[in-house]
């Protein structure tokens, strides 16, 4: 787990320990506040630079073949101009890394 970024050492800690259904078919649901929540992140005022930060994050984890592909639904107030108020992230993990982590349980 050679990760620059402390986002993307999060992630993986908190993929490997809750993601016990591991496989491609199933993918892993996380919302961004609950990511800025549990992980300790700053909250900024503009939520779409923590999602900046932890999309870079993702394909810091894509790169290190943890994750295969991901992707976010972005959640808008549309009162307001479109703007961000959260986003769903959907990971699906690599198949090395299901491996792994069903050889670890």
């Amino acid at each position: 787990m050679t990760y620059r970024s402390v986002i993307a050492r999060q992630f993986h800690k908190r993929i490997s320990h809750h993601y016990t259904q591991a496989s491609i078919t199933n993918t892993f649901e996380i919302m961004l506040s609950t990511v800025i929540r549990d992980f300790g992140l700053t909250a900024y005022t503009q939520l779409r630079d923590n999602l900046r930060d932890v999309t870079a994050a993702l394909d810091e984890m894509k790169d290190k073949e943890v994750l295969m592909i991901y992707a976010v639904e972005k959640v808008t107030d549309a009162k307001k101009r479109n703007r961000l108020i959260d986003a769903k992230l959907i990971l699906t993990p690599h198949p090395r890394f299901v491996s792994e982590a069903v050889a670890g349980q």
